[in-house]
């Protein structure tokens, strides 16, 4: 069940989180003012780093120096600088700031003195302001701060700012390295209005020189948009850069705001003038602020509401005040305005006495937000712009949980019944032939589970007409599937055929002469291999590969044609995110991918005759028979093959398959875009009554038709073709996009190119950017008609850890003898250490990978002899063998461990968790991910979230040897300061790698040490610079690695990383359930007592009562499989245990789980057990 601590888990309504910021504040608060503000409905707030004393400290500085130019007559510009040192900013001391290292310290956002000025055309003053920044970084860093804030360029480039813009770009860009585990948030207005003044003295204030711009001020209200534009461009999308918007008084046009909402907003930040009173005297927001508000909650990740200057003030608060624990006063709907009654609302300016007022309407606001829709909450919202790779059908066998994802949408079946019932009803209406006698003959080519064949039942018993069912599937277990279905829920009137729908030859009709079938030929013709761009999935191809079963001249197709539509779009995130995987997939730039695109900006305008989705091409079925002719003769050889792919020396069988489009969008304002957005329209079937309004049945995932059309409809996102760098233009531009599919006869790929134009007079324009061009050829696997492995023929081992293997890791151990300092493999080492924190979920700067030679159990000796010094305390939570070996560990280098222990097949509970953290002080908390002894899964983010609650200054440990690559671990998100595993488990690699990653609190805690570790091989101390120099690809030596299994984890890594994390989790949730269902139609049980607890990487299963280990392992291996026997001490007789992990799994090729699952209900029936 969904934990109901998150209130919109009830209301189906997003969560407002409201922070206050005071700039007034010269201290951070204390914990009682900070309470006061969290009991108001505040959930965070600002600090600033430095106080007034370190502020006049470095404007006497400053002061001095430039006074003592002046006095030698000397001056400074940004290309002359005075021969004289620039001056030198002491350190930090007590008396420069309020902030101290605290648990509480997380939780705040630090604010950057807002006077310095790294803009400044004084490079006195720009080298000032710039060891400001420097030193406050490293101090918020130093402290625990997770995200600083940093007030924006003062000036715009459209008016004489592009100087200072570059050098603030340039200082952000540096801050980000330097705080290298920071998010940085840049504070800018959504767009500059003429009432903007800055009332907080600059450092610019004491420049005697000018620099003043004399030349008139332009007004451009995508200047500030520009200016951040600029920040992230030279900042190379960094991940951990976000902005802090600030609202407007009034709100800009629609373009504008939609290009704010495509950006990384962590803040809106919103001003008392922003507010505007109500008829009742309350603040209120106008209609348009609202609906930007609202509009930005339906984000994955919201914003949240900066407060700025006004609500309640902390500082006015005493220890005595009564106001800690008092409720809010009631606010009921007539204290404010509806959306639409807050556009009449009086401007008049005003701040009511209740200090709380704002925040009463924030929280009203969020209450009035419309709910999310069903669709919206459970599924779509996890998906906004993440990344997933197209499905490849004609090459892949889909799991069953794929076909479940399709067939959740009632929206798509129910228009396709709609096309059938209309097809048959016209067939009987213009009473065609055909094909066998009394019946229409209906295929479903690539039937999956079934759903197209129950909708085609159902429109026959709609509409009369008696219809003959063939389905025809190619996926061996979905055959399986479908043949069940014909016996339980359609009465055996349907033919299933297991084939290719290519090779199918059609219904068969009788037998002939020679004794071999006759085959007829089918009326209706019933598909579902749309993809995301209509063509994407091959159904061209793959249509016209089962054409030849179609009769003439009246069979039908449905869909009968699919158009594939582009518009150019923004998605920084997205973007941002292919650049990340780029790293480790050199083809990332070159993958059309699968996206929920949400935080996006359409740029192009609607313009007669230029729209904003236009279309591409079209693909038409059946396809002339002169076309269909002209195919099978290049196919055999009769005739030389022309244009698409066949120059690259096919036949040219598929050129007919081939396209091309030249399209041109308008653009009104600038922008960037960073690709191309794809979707689709198919008209299922069109009407063919003569003299009769020719009626349609449509789907589309058309922004602006798929309400018409298919409303709701929620199996297809978009598909993103996304350019190598972004392009950026002006305004009334022109953008002018080419695309090709391509093809050799074997293949299908894209190619894809975007041009840029400006307009210089009414009747000339000029080319002033073309981006690379863009293939995804590379991206196309080759699918070969036989897979051999290299491997030598041996039983499938299918235990939690060691796993089977890949070739390519195997082969990678081949690698000749190399030195651990080479060049070579520090280059692989440092590849590899990086790539761990991709598979750890980390961009934490301060977080340290480690890989030592040595099992998983080291990793215990690491935490144990590194993180805990003799007589700290320890909480171990343990579901099994390996929970309570680590509590072993602890007590063996003088732990004190206070272990909480689960039933057999249990783990402990969060009430008995958040009680015990509350009872004593721990330096550690230990869990274990999966324990492999009884295939129990701890829920490792619940965990973290309760001591981070209860005790946040206790450490947060996850033994993850055998979930690692295979259980969902967020490192940063989930706040986890260790994580535990060993290469030979879901990874993938030969054991002997013990595989580690600590947050920057752990190593700060090592480093930390009373006393010194008693240990040398597992020293974090020794090993923490050898890591880093090893990632900082430079040599180093404490301990020889072995230079063949980094390459095996080398190579691992990359399979891994290809595709999304997400998606190989999501495999292994899906085998788990197969596993777990097949355990269930046994009639047996898992060690694991709830369903929600038990591994995704392996399950321990209780054997029936007169079922012994010792007989059914042996049998097992006579069938080709290994199974483990059982570790818990309780029980150890009872259970064998499936490791379902790594390559068994992720490789579709190998189908080592269903043949295990098979051979141990045959070995059970070997043992004498009924059920079997």
């Amino acid at each position: 069940m969904a934990s109901t601590d998150d209130p919109s888990l009830d209301s189906h309504q997003p969560v407002f989180h409201i922070g206050n910021h005071d700039s007034t504040r010269d201290v951070p608060l204390t914990d009682l003012q900070y309470g006061h503000l969290l009991n108001q409905g505040i959930s965070f707030a600002t600090t600033p780093i430095t106080n007034g004393h370190f502020k006049a400290r470095v404007f006497k500085l400053v002061s001095d120096h430039l006074a003592f130019l002046d006095q030698k007559d000397e001056t400074a510009t940004s290309t002359t600088t005075s021969f004289r040192a620039e001056p030198i900013l002491p350190p930090l001391t007590p008396q420069d700031t309020g902030m101290f290292p605290s648990p509480a310290i997380t939780t705040y956002t630090a604010v950057v003195s807002p006077w310095i000025d790294l803009s400044s055309k004084n490079p006195i003053i720009a080298s000032i302001s710039r060891q400001v920044l420097h030193l406050e970084i490293n101090y918020a860093n130093f402290c625990g701060v997770r995200s600083i804030i940093i007030a924006g360029p003062p000036r715009d480039s459209c008016n004489n700012g592009s100087q200072g813009l570059i050098q603030f770009s340039r200082a952000v860009h540096e801050a980000l390295t330097i705080g290298n585990c920071l998010s940085f948030l840049i504070h800018i207005p959504m767009c500059r209005e003429p009432q903007d003044h800055d009332s907080i003295e600059t450092l610019s204030s004491l420049n005697r020189q000018s620099f003043d711009d004399k030349s008139k001020h332009v007004d451009d209200v995508f200047s500030c948009w520009e200016s951040w534009h600029q920040i992230r461009t030279v900042c190379r999308y960094n991940l951990r850069l976000f902005v802090a918007l600030k609202l407007p008084r009034l709100m800009p046009e629609k373009e504008l705001q939609s290009r704010w909402f495509a950006e990384p907003v962590h803040y809106l930040t919103i001003n008392s003038d922003v507010f505007q009173t109500n008829k009742s005297g309350y603040p209120c927001l106008s209609k348009y602020h609202q609906e930007m508000i609202v509009a930005h909650m339906r984000l994955k990740a919201k914003p949240g509401l900066l407060l700025c200057n006004v609500g309640p003030d902390a500082s006015q608060f005493r220890a005595h005040s009564p106001s800690l624990l008092a409720a809010p006063p009631p606010v009921t709907d007539e204290d404010f305005p509806t959306l639409a009654q807050a556009s009449s609302e009086s401007l008049t300016q005003g701040r009511p006495s209740g200090g709380n007022d704002h925040i009463a309407y924030l929280q009203w606001l969020e209450s009035q937000q419309p709910p999310l829709s069903n669709i919206e909450f459970t599924t779509l919202t996890s998906f906004q712009d993440w990344l997933q790779s197209p499905l490849q059908p004609l090459a892949d066998n889909l799991e069953s949980a794929t076909y479940e994802v399709f067939e959740g949408d009632p929206v798509k079946y129910n228009r396709y019944e709609d096309a059938i019932v209309e097809a048959l009803t016209e067939w009987k209406k213009l009473r065609l032939p055909t094909s066998k006698e009394g019946v229409v003959v209906v295929a479903v080519a690539g039937s999956g589970r079934g759903p197209l064949v129950t909708r085609a039942l159902r429109a026959a018993e709609l509409t009369g007409v008696a219809i003959e069912v063939w389905a025809v599937e190619k996926n061996p277990n979905a055959y399986v599937y479908l043949l069940r279905q014909n016996q339980t829920a359609w009465g055996g009137v349907v033919n299933v055929v297991k084939t290719d729908m290519r090779a199918w030859k059609g219904p068969i009709v009788s037998e002939g002469q020679n004794g071999g079938p006759v085959y007829g030929k089918v009326d209706l013709l019933i598909s579902e291999l749309l993809g995301s761009f209509g063509d994407n999935e091959l159904s061209p191809e793959c249509l016209d590969g089962i054409q030849h079963v179609l009769a003439e001249p009246h069979g039908i197709s449905i869909p009968s044609s699919y158009t594939a539509h582009l518009s150019p779009i923004s998605n920084p995130k997205v973007y941002a995110e292919i650049q990340t995987r780029s790293a480790v997939d050199v083809n990332a730039f070159d993958t059309p991918w699968v996206v929920r695109l949400y935080a996006l900006d359409f740029v192009c305008q609607r313009v007669p005759d230029r729209p904003r989705f236009q279309q591409a091409w079209e693909f038409s079925h059946p396809i002339p028979e002169s076309t269909l002719q002209a195919v099978q003769a290049k196919r055999s050889g009769g005739v030389v093959g022309g244009g698409g792919g066949s120059m690259a020396g096919a036949a040219g069988a598929n050129d007919h398959n081939s396209r091309f489009c030249h399209l041109t969008f308008v653009c009104r304002c600038p922008g960037v875009i960073h690709g191309l957005a794809g979707y689709f329209e198919s008209t299922l079937y069109e009407s063919r009554v003569p003299g009769e309004a020719r009626a349609k049945v449509e789907i589309s995932t058309h922004p602006e038709r798929i309400d018409h059309k298919s409303r709701d409809m929620g199996s297809w996102f978009p598909i993103f073709f996304p350019l190598k760098e972004p392009l950026t233009y002006p305004y009334d531009s022109e953008l002018e996009v080419s695309m090709w599919r391509q093809t050799d006869d074997t293949r299908v790929w894209y190619e894809w190119l975007v041009e840029a134009w400006t307009w210089i007079s009414p009747t000339a324009r000029i080319r002033i950017a073309t981006s690379a061009l863009c293939s995804s050829r590379k991206s196309f696997i080759t699918h070969h008609i036989a897979n051999m492995s290299s491997q030598q023929s041996h039983p499938t081992l299918l235990i939690p850890g060691p796993v089977e293997f890949d070739d390519a890791v195997l082969q990678s151990m081949s690698h000749y003898s190399e030195s651990h300092v080479g060049a070579g493999f520090v280059a692989t080492f440092g590849e590899t250490l990086s790539m761990l924190r991709r598979l750890f979920q980390t961009t934490d700067g301060s977080s340290q990978p480690f890989v030592i030679s040595g099992s998983g159990t080291l990793g215990w000796d690491l935490v144990a002899a590194n993180l805990m010094e003799p007589g700290e305390e320890a909480l171990v939570l343990s579901s099994g063998y390996f929970g309570d070996g680590f509590a072993d560990c602890l007590e063996a280098y003088g732990g004190k461990v206070t272990k909480l222990e689960g039933p057999v097949g249990g783990k402990p509970q969060l009430a008995d968790i958040e009680k015990a953290l509350k009872e004593k002080r721990y330096k550690i908390l230990t869990v274990t991910h999966v324990d492999t002894s009884t295939g129990v899964l701890s829920d490792i983010k619940s965990v973290a979230a309760a001591a981070k609650k209860v005790s946040p200054e206790t450490l947060v440990i996850v033994d993850g040897v055998c979930s690692v690559a295979c259980e969902e671990i967020a490192f940063d998100e989930w706040g986890l300061d260790g994580v535990l595993t060993a290469s030979q488990k879901a990874i993938g690699c030969p054991a002997g790698l013990c595989i580690s990653m600590f947050s920057g609190r752990a190593v700060a805690a090592v480093k930390a040490r009373k006393t010194e570790a008693a240990t040398y091989f597992a020293s974090m101390k020794r090993w923490l610079p050898i890591m880093q120099n090893y990632e900082a690809k430079k040599p180093s030596y404490f301990a020889t690695p072995s230079p063949q299994l980094i390459h095996a984890l080398n190579t691992a890594l990359k399979q891994i990383l290809t595709k999304p994390l997400s998606e190989r989790f999501q495999k292994h949730t899906e085998t788990a359930k197969k596993v777990g269902k097949a355990v269930t139609d046994l009639g047996l049980k898992t060690v694991a007592i709830e369903e929600g607890d038990r591994s995704h990487a392996m399950t321990a299963i209780y054997l029936p009562d007169k079922v012994a280990v010792t007989d059914i392992l042996p049998k097992l291996l006579s069938k080709g499989v290994i199974f483990a026997g059982g570790l818990h001490k309780e029980i150890a007789t009872k259970y064998v245990r499936f490791g379902h992990m790594g390559v068994s799994v992720m490789d579709p090729k190998r189908d080592d789980v269903s043949e295990a699952i098979e051979a141990f209900r045959e070995a059970l029936a070997e043992c004498g057990y009924s059920k079997a």
